[in-house]
């Protein structure tokens, strides 16, 4: 990569299915990627010496490391954590190269962090493939390189993630969603592009929390109803994940032997968010959006009240949006506790739609949100002047 190319890595939103929950449920989810995006510029160096500087930290240090595997491990707690963790996972193939130089590389962004809109994601996926064009490696495919963004975070960030993020910010085709079914990984294309449509991003400026406990509680809730199911119904069948369990088990299971409060709320959940996304599919594939719509706005009710991830500031939100006459549908959107909204709304009420939530929003809390339109974007590329 010239100092001439631009790496450009989207940042996506959730219009079905929480970031994570779907992931380790073994389900499926409906991600898209927007027109934010994670940019990178860089170069080869004549040693192995790596520098990367951002343009979104505020102390706007310049990080260096050398490019060895011993100093490629896990224990910075800073924002170069992404970056080495992306880099670990490329070691072979850079190895392979003749010539093994350091880089330097610039990163800057529109996405907000800490809004849900899978920022940590985009920096990741935007390394890879910055590195990818730097040192000339062609190997890799699109699915490989989320995966290893995917280690990279857990090993590196220690956020035990799912795939979704990393999925479609390294395949987004600008126009389509992707229905990711996370056992098989196999991916599709959901059409939604649409003229008369826009998606409207609301920042809350409440930050969310991914590594305390509210995560892991949930995996393991999600586990003890697979386990109760199994138990109750003792009927042969290989349920691993909530993915294998209908709503009928689960309310057969619970009639047999009941399951506590939380445990059966998070199935509720689980099981319902499959559902509800396949059906969104459907609703798609026929351009129904008021269908569509209904089904965000029931994903929003359960996420609330059976997941317990929103928060006052976002349930206003999306209660504002979804009494506006131009919104179809609107919902939490990442990994809960805070952050965005995402509002499927038609394109000519956008401005108004926008207006009415940074208006009424400061009239309830007394702070500001973030709004803005946006269309479905493109995933990870290279852009020069012949393709901006």
């Amino acid at each position: 990569m010239s100092s001439g190319n631009t790496l450009v890595s989207s940042v996506c939103f959730h219009l079905n299915s929480l970031t994570y929950s779907q992931d380790y449920n073994n389900g499926f989810v409906l991600p898209a990627a927007l027109e934010l995006a994670t940019f990178a510029v860089g170069r080869l160096r004549s040693d192995k010496t790596c520098k990367i500087i951002s343009a979104l930290d505020k102390d706007n240090s310049l990080t260096e490391f050398q490019l060895t595997e011993d100093t490629l491990v896990p224990g910075d707690e800073t924002w170069a954590k992404y970056v080495k963790g992306v880099v670990s996972k490329y070691m072979k193939e850079i190895n392979e190269v003749d010539q093994v130089n350091g880089f330097e590389i610039a990163f800057s962004s529109d996405v907000p962090l800490g809004g849900g809109l899978s920022s940590s994601a985009s920096l990741e996926v935007c390394t890879a493939a910055a590195l990818e064009q730097l040192y000339g490696i062609s190997s890799v495919s699109k699915v490989d390189r989320a995966l290893r963004c995917v280690d990279a975070e857990h090993e590196f960030a220690h956020v035990p993630c799912g795939i979704m993020d990393q999925f479609i910010s390294s395949c987004a085709e600008e126009g389509f969603a992707l229905l990711i079914d996370c056992r098989s990984m196999d991916i599709e294309r959901v059409e939604l592009a649409d003229n008369a449509l826009c998606i409207v991003v609301t920042n809350s400026n409440k930050k969310h929390q991914l590594s305390g406990s509210e995560y892991p509680d949930r995996v393991r809730q999600c586990a003890q109803a697979v386990e109760a199911i199994n138990k109750a119904l003792k009927d042969g069948k290989q349920r691993t994940h909530l993915r294998d369990c209908s709503m009928e088990d689960l309310e057969k299971a619970h009639e047999m032997d009941p399951l506590p409060a939380l445990v059966y709320k998070r199935a509720l959940h689980g099981i319902g968010e499959d559902i509800r996304t396949l059906m969104a599919v459907k609703a798609a594939s026929i351009k129904d959006f008021v269908r569509f719509g209904q089904l965000m706005n029931e994903s929003h009710v359960s996420l609330r009240d059976n997941y317990d991830v929103s928060i006052p500031e976002i349930d206003f939100l999306v209660e504002t949006a979804q009494a506006h006459e131009g919104v179809f549908g609107s919902r939490i959107t990442g990994g809960g506790f805070g952050g965005c909204t995402v509002t499927l709304a038609r394109a000519d009420c956008a401005e108004n739609v926008i207006g009415t939530l940074v208006q009424s929003y400061k009239m309830k809390f007394g702070v500001d949100c973030t709004s803005f339109s946006t269309r479905l974007g493109k995933g990870a590329c290279v852009i020069n002047e012949k393709n901006i």
